[in-house]
């Protein structure tokens, strides 16, 4: 059977963590390894959240959890636990939010 065609996972990013800028890096970043075939991923919205939030949050609206959990590998986020919420008018497959715990990967710090 011909491999199946992977579905780009849609991922909104939200900057929750006081730092400016950190959305659009990460964007950036995830970008970069979407483009070297790492992650099958497209990044269509970043902005800040409304709030600074102390965690870095992956909310799955309907994505597939072991893409997801990809991704948070490669953001250095471990095993952090992806909250699933179902939302009919999500534009997005998941969304991360990211908390004053979060720091950038190394590769990103060249």
């Amino acid at each position: 059977t011909p491999q199946e065609e992977k579905k780009t996972i849609i991922i909104e990013i939200l900057n929750a963590s006081g730092k400016s800028g950190l959305a659009a890096e990460v964007t950036r970043y995830l970008r970069d390894l979407n483009n070297k075939g790492t992650l099958n991923l497209d990044v269509i919205n970043y902005s800040n959240f409304p709030t600074v939030q102390p965690e870095t949050q992956i909310i799955n609206h309907s994505g597939n959890l072991e893409d997801l959990k990809n991704i948070s590998l490669y953001l250095n986020l471990g095993d952090k636990e992806i909250f699933s919420k179902t939302d009919k008018i999500a534009i997005s497959d998941a969304k991360i939010i990211l908390g004053q715990d979060f720091t950038l990967p190394k590769t990103l710090n060249k």
